[in-house]
């Protein structure tokens, strides 16, 4: 590594970034890393959730180190017509609780936020403030780049973490609760029992759109609050726009936003699952991959996720 910052260098700490820099200081620690982030805190402000079955035990093994939320009786779903409890255990994981692990288990000069990246190249990051960064592989995880060369529509949603003054008595998730008022698009209102007393509710839309209007789905998550009878304190907010990616032409968009012998990951990468906009299961085993080839120069690392992708 003479003469240069770290081993691997990577853009975004995001949930894709972030994990990949775990994996690495968990299965080869002697390899050094920088992990860049342009906000103030690793992860951002979401909540990622997933399917029990949706990881492999390695997969599992990584992401049963971060505190997190677990139903192992399953979910609900609701239509208009139908009610069905679905038996497969259900996860779910704050931003927050995922950056208090990165914070605690990584090195801390690997570390780097609220530092924006002005270029990127094979060999290194510049920073926006000058500094350089050289690196033997680099990894571009810094998000969704929207493009003319896809095509399909938006996920767009409002989620509220809700404190009741009562207990809620909602044992199990209701991941699609779609009996309710449609409105611009396929709705469903999504919730979680985060405790005994809190909750977390997002009304979720898929519209042809990405506008995203606060006002009207938080006066909606007031509606749906009352219909259920639940009456409390909101203790945090969150709001999205993902892709719901139903076609384009894939290799255009590569040429977009790659940059040569640079590694592309996260839903930047397209490791996203195109209809439920999902991406930790992807994340995790891209993770876990990058740490098994934590050797390979930088062109052949970003070459082996290009055709993972």
């Amino acid at each position: 590594m003479t003469g240069r910052t770290c081993d691997i260098a990577i853009i975004g700490g995001g949930l894709a970034g972030g994990l990949i820099a775990l994996a690495l200081a968990r299965h080869r620690p002697e390899v050094s890393l920088r992990l860049v982030e342009a906000g103030p805190q690793l992860g951002g402000n979401h909540r990622w959730s997933w399917f029990a079955s949706d990881l492999s035990p390695a997969g599992t093994d990584l992401l049963d180190g971060f505190r997190h939320e677990e139903w192992n009786d399953g979910y609900h779903v609701r239509f208009p017509a139908y009610r069905r409890h679905l038996r497969t255990p259900y996860r779910s994981l704050a931003s927050s609780d995922f950056a208090a692990r990165l914070e605690r288990d990584l090195p801390p000069d690997s570390l780097l936020t609220g530092r924006e990246v002005a270029a990127l190249d094979a060999g290194g990051a510049t920073l926006a403030d000058g500094t350089r960064l050289t690196a033997r592989a680099v990894i571009d995880a810094r998000g969704f780049a929207p493009s003319p060369h896809l095509t399909g529509g938006w996920q767009v949603f409002m989620g509220r973490h809700l404190r009741l003054a009562r207990p809620h008595g909602l044992a199990r998730p209701i991941i699609m609760d779609a009996d309710v008022e449609q409105l611009g698009g396929y709705r469903f209102v999504y919730t979680l029992p985060l405790g005994a007393h809190d909750l977390f509710i997002e009304d979720t839309y898929y519209q042809d759109s990405p506008a995203l209007d606060r006002s009207a789905l938080s006066a909606r998550i007031n509606q749906y609050q009352q219909q259920m009878g639940w009456q409390g304190d909101p203790v945090a907010f969150e709001t999205g726009v993902l892709p719901v990616i139903t076609g384009g032409d894939f290799a255009a968009y590569t040429r977009q936003v790659a940059t040569d012998g640079v590694a592309t990951v996260g839903a930047r990468g397209m490791f996203v699952h195109p209809l439920t906009s999902y991406t930790l299961p992807m994340a995790v085993e891209t993770a876990l991959s990058v740490a098994e080839d934590a050797d390979l120069p930088g062109e052949q690392l970003a070459a082996k996720l290009a055709a993972r992708a």
